[in-house]
């Protein structure tokens, strides 16, 4: 993917891979691939969590219980946007960034092994670059976005958000952290973000199942998002 001189021991020698020349050219066909499995895949995770975890159906009688056709519609939205288009782009940065701290470090093993892009402690220092990405970009958005194309006000959503925060950052870390540093150690970059998509299958049902879980219970009851079932001492 990049162009560099490595030394004998693989090592970048006198180049290093840049966010501009990471970016560019952009390959539209692997873009388009990325947004249809990462919509197709927001949908089905979608789908799981509401049949087989909330255990709605087409027809209920209470409607919090009735498949929510336009939650589905809503995530595979931006499964498309985020997973599919953003990150697309995203992951190509953290190699970059990577050795470019790296760079900076003082000489030693640890500086020589994240300049080592092939090297698994390189691998593990990008994943922790998409965990900071997690906590401050992708789980506020995830909640926002979705929250309001589902027909949920900003305020209702900001509110989910502040609730289920640090729970949803505790299991993206606990999910993603190990997963991703496998992924920038093997899987090819022009294959990460499909790998990521179908793993996001599980996620999906899960940061879905947590972002609703208190939902239902305000449906039935008529208390806002602001003070839920569960916040009721």
């Amino acid at each position: 993917m990049f162009s560099r001189v490595r030394s004998s021991r693989g090592f970048a020698s006198t180049s290093r891979p840049t966010i501009a020349g990471a970016l560019l050219p952009v390959d539209r066909s692997a873009l388009a691939r990325d947004i249809a499995s990462a919509g197709a895949l927001g949908v089905t995770g979608d789908v799981v969590c509401q049949f087989f975890i909330e255990r709605r159906s087409w027809q209920h009688s209470d409607p919090a219980q009735r498949f929510d056709v336009r939650r589905a519609v809503a995530l595979g939205a931006f499964g498309c946007a985020y997973l599919g288009t953003f990150v697309h782009f995203l992951y190509k940065t953290y190699s970059p960034i990577v050795l470019t701290v790296a760079s900076r470090l003082p000489a030693g093993g640890v500086r020589g092994a994240l300049l080592h892009s092939e090297s698994a402690s390189h691998s593990f220092a990008c994943a922790l670059a998409d965990n900071v990405h997690c906590g401050t970009v992708y789980i506020p958005s995830f909640y926002l976005a979705a929250g309001v194309m589902q027909g949920e006000s900003l305020s209702d959503s900001a509110s989910t958000l502040r609730r289920e925060w640090l729970l949803t950052y505790a299991t993206c870390s606990t999910y993603w952290v190990p997963f991703m540093a496998c992924v920038f150690k093997f899987v090819p970059p022009s294959g990460r973000v499909r790998v990521v998509a179908a793993a996001n299958l599980v996620w999906s049902t899960i940061i879905d199942f947590i972002a609703h879980r208190g939902h239902d219970d305000c449906e039935r009851t008529g208390l806002s998002r602001e003070q839920s079932p569960r916040d009721v001492v």
